[in-house]
């Protein structure tokens, strides 16, 4: 089996200079930001070496016992490095070689500025296909980081797989082979999934996964021998010509998505009340007065906004997604006069129904609250256009579901009758998605930014040609004047997407005006938390349900060039056991594992009234245990509200807590009254998912971490000094 490495040069989001930007025309000054490797490739390149090694070895201690033909492991294969980027990307080509890659090639060309994430697929995809052609590699396992710091979209890699029909094993956190007697067996690969891990199983290539930083970092450090040889290597360029694309689909001109602003976010100030351990002032004294404050703001019923002034930091209604600036009623989607609906028609560029593809709580069974609030604010945009607000529920429907979708704001039900495997397979959801949204007219798909989205959104773009804007925070309806397709052009009532790029540090706002080209819709998906759901009290929805073949769900992953990409085909079902021969034997196999674990918290995070977070700074997983849950249930008795424990990313990764509980820019966004932080330091992407809360808490030792300048309450101590007193003064009553 042959490797190939998706290697990404992107910008060091930790160290943006102040001079970077050009503040009066709105744009990134990209030569002045420090550029490096995505750091989750590294760890793709790493595993990569690892099973190409590991098979090598497996091999070596066979015997010259007979080797068995297109088996996963079996025979010492390539690991090739492929990076798209400005000429000096090489160096990251020329590190992975001194780390151990066969090979290296880069893709490089004036004629690739400016792609979005479906032009950039289109691009890696043409390379796979010459790759394959040339016998370079023969049936890959593409391994690629899950997403990149600097547009965090999570997208390129999984709709590479879409163009080349390759089957998707995402959010890889281990992998294991089965020895046999030829060598290694079948690769087993621990994932994230909705609760918990599963475990896929790759019986076969080609295929494509994405890995997170749960797996081992890339060594830091090589031999000046390794250098040297990665130095005097062949790094081949390839330009658009070389790869047989035409213009009109790389690049820019090729993009489905155009960016038509980019500015910086809103700083926040808070008030900042310091209590500090050893100082001068006995915290003793100190901690029951934040703690009465606290509880008085919550028992006045305070709520971003809602208590007399505002809370340093918190929504306003400039600043705030509001669905009422969207729509003249979200609460009453759907036709309004005859003249309106007739200006809307005739004057729209994008025709058609306002679709959200609601999603199933992985843990409970429900509705997601992610997908009511996607349902709000699509009934606001759907007013203003005129047209229907539709959800779309592939695996069928119950009763009490209509009801609900009906009062969240859905006009239609669109329900897909079909079974999905226990463990997450991308593929399976998308395909449902896909194959009813090609028998109506859609002119928006918005789609929940959970862990599942955030792959099936991706697939089901690229099944129907649409552009994708990630984690979008801002929707609005409004015309678009400027250049497209190399002349002066006016669209009326285009989607305006409003979104997080350079790992929070700046804002975009993106448009999508290529899709109807081919009939498809602007597509979104946006995280949990960043709309706030409605209710329309007795309202009431059509029923429209779909029961595919499927042959039918299988012929919906069909793609735009895929046709031309040979090596696909692939398919993902449930487990048949290790030493069960797939039954298509032609065919890539990725088969679906038990799925373990549960969720840490008894309700959703976004409807808590205060969330206890932990990072890294509380001291290890054992103090999560011992200090932040003993706090979350101190909390419940004392104050009498909901309690939540949440992590940030770096916590999560380090296994304190399972991603369903993540907060941050790929997590949740969360708005609860009050914010109790942990240990975390703050970086810009989990603030990003937590600043609009009512009041802000930060217990650290690190002065210099950035939450402490976001918050209301700073205590300045290490968490096992502060947390006990806290446990004490609460039980205590003060």
């Amino acid at each position: 089996m042959d490797f190939v490495v998706l290697v990404k040069y992107v910008a060091d989001v930790e160290r943006i200079p102040e001079d970077a930007w050009d503040t009066e025309r709105g744009l990134l000054r990209r030569s002045r930001l420090r550029m490096v490797a995505n750091p989750l490739d590294d760890r793709a390149l790493r595993l990569a070496l690892e099973i190409r090694d590991s098979a090598a070895a497996a091999e070596s201690m066979t015997d010259g016992r007979e080797k068995g033909a297109g088996r996963p492991g079996v025979g010492r294969g390539k690991v090739v490095v492929l990076s798209m980027g400005p000429p000096q990307a090489e160096e990251i080509c020329r590190r992975a070689l001194a780390h151990g890659a066969d090979h290296a090639v880069l893709l490089s060309d004036r004629a690739f500025a400016g792609a979005d994430t479906i032009a950039t697929a289109r691009t890696i995809a043409a390379a796979l296909r010459h790759l394959v052609a040339d016998r370079v590699v023969h049936r890959p396992l593409v391994i690629a980081g899950m997403q990149s710091p600097d547009g965090d979209t999570a997208q390129v890699p999984i709709q590479v797989a879409a163009l080349m029909r390759y089957p998707v094993i995402p959010y890889v956190t281990a992998w294991s082979a089965a020895p046999v007697s030829s060598g290694t067996g079948p690769i087993s690969f621990e994932t994230l999934q909705p609760v918990g891990r599963g475990r896929l199983t790759l019986r076969r290539t080609p295929a494509l996964s994405t890995v997170t930083s749960f797996l081992p970092e890339l060594p830091r450090y090589v031999s000046l021998e390794r250098m040297s040889r990665a130095s005097a290597a062949d790094v081949p360029v390839w330009g658009r010509e070389d790869l047989g694309i035409a213009e009109s689909q790389a690049g820019l001109a090729g993009s489905r998505t155009r960016v038509v602003e980019i500015f910086s976010p809103p700083k926040a100030g808070r008030r900042g009340y310091r209590v500090e351990f050893g100082g001068e002032r006995n915290p003793l004294e100190e901690l029951p007065v934040v703690l009465e404050q606290l509880e008085q703001y919550l028992r006045t019923g305070g709520a971003p906004g809602d208590s007399g002034e505002a809370a340093p930091g918190t929504d306003t209604p400039a600043s705030r997604p509001d669905t009422r600036e969207l729509g003249d009623s979200p609460g009453a989607s759907g036709p309004g006069n005859a003249a309106r609906e007739a200006e809307a028609r005739e004057g729209s560029y994008y025709r058609g129904e306002c679709v959200v593809l609601c999603e199933r709580d992985a843990g409970t069974g429900e509705v997601n609250r992610c997908s009511l609030e996607l349902l709000g604010v699509v009934a606001g945009l759907a007013d203003k256009l005129s047209t229907r607000t539709t959800a779309l529920m592939p695996g069928g429907i119950r009763p009490d579901e209509r009801e609900l979708l009906a009062h969240s704001g859905a006009d239609t039900i669109l329900s897909v009758g079909t079974e999905f495997s226990r463990t997450f397979v991308p593929e399976e959801h998308a395909r449902a998605a896909a194959y009813a949204l090609r028998r109506i007219r859609s002119q928006m798909v918005l789609v929940p930014a959970t862990l599942t989205g955030r792959v099936v959104a991706p697939l089901l773009a690229a099944y129907l040609g649409a552009g994708l804007t990630a984690d979008c925070t801002g929707l609005k309806i409004a015309d678009y004047r400027g250049r497209a397709g190399g002349r002066d052009s006016s669209y009326r009532k285009v989607l305006f997407q409003t979104r997080p790029a350079l790992g929070g540090n700046v804002m975009a706002t993106i448009v999508s005006l290529r899709g109807r080209e081919n009939g498809a819709p602007q597509m979104v998906s946006a995280r949990p938390g960043v709309f706030a759901p409605i209710a329309r009290e007795g309202a009431s929805a059509v029923l429209r349900e779909f029961t595919p073949t499927g042959d039918e769900l299988d012929s919906e992953g069909s793609v735009e060039l895929a046709a031309d990409f040979g090596e696909g085909g692939g398919k993902v079902e449930p487990d048949r056991g290790h030493d069960e021969a797939p039954a298509e034997a032609a065919q890539p196999d990725v088969t679906a594992g038990e799925t373990g674990a549960t969720s840490d918290t008894e309700i959703p995070l976004e409807e808590c009234d205060v969330i206890v977070s932990v990072g890294l700074g509380i001291g290890g997983k054992e103090n999560v245990d011992r200090l932040a849950r003993p706090l979350v249930r101190a909390l419940k008795r004392a104050w009498g509200v909901a309690v939540g424990l949440g992590c940030s990313r770096a916590a999560m990764e380090a296994g304190y807590l399972p991603h369903s509980v993540q907060v941050g820019q790929t997590g949740k966004t969360v708005r609860p009254r009050l914010y109790i932080a942990l240990g975390i330091s703050g970086a810009v992407q989990h603030r990003v998912g937590m600043e609009n809360a009512g009041r802000i808490l930060s217990i650290n030792s690190d002065d210099e971490a950035p939450l402490l300048s976001s918050s209301d309450y700073v205590i300045r101590a290490r968490c096992e000094e502060a947390v006990p007193l806290l446990l004490q003064l609460l039980q205590d009553g003060r």
